[in-house]
């Protein structure tokens, strides 16, 4: 039988180092949402609502994680940035295409609502989109390498 291929040795770095970059990535985004809404006053709308939903709990779930060193976490971060991520494509999806798609009226800001404009995109669900996706990566990663 042939010897499988050893990884990539920054890969195996960020995979062993998954709970300590996740805690980061997670920390991150909840400080950057709450700079936005408390600071810069920009109100979230219900798909950002519903992105921190998925968000805040993660960073909470990493830092339990990485004080116990409870690795076994990735299977509940794997499942809320998965739904997380999806609920960010629909948002950017939306801005790219409001008249198509519904959008919630609950809420003091529509959902296709450009507060933050790159490349035509709303900044803040784009980057929910990158923070959902990196920790979908990381997560991956740490059940290919167990360590």
């Amino acid at each position: 039988m042939k010897p499988s291929k050893p990884f990539n040795p920054f890969i195996q770095l960020i995979a062993q180092n998954y709970l300590s970059f996740g805690f980061l990535i997670t920390s991150i985004s909840v400080v950057g949402s709450l700079y936005f809404s408390e600071v810069m006053k920009l109100p979230p709308c219900d798909l950002c609502w519903y992105q921190r939903a998925f968000m805040y709990p993660q960073a909470v779930l990493f830092g339990i994680a990485l004080w116990k060193n409870d690795k076994s976490v990735k299977r509940y971060i794997l499942s809320l940035s998965v739904v997380g991520f999806v609920i960010g494509i629909y948002h950017n999806l939306l801005q790219l295409n409001p008249g198509v798609l519904p959008c919630t009226d609950n809420s003091a800001v529509s959902c296709a609502t450009k507060q933050i404009e790159v490349f035509g995109l709303d900044a803040i669900p784009l980057m929910s989109v990158a923070g959902f996706g990196v920790l979908i990566i990381l997560s991956l990663l740490a059940y290919k390498i167990k360590k």
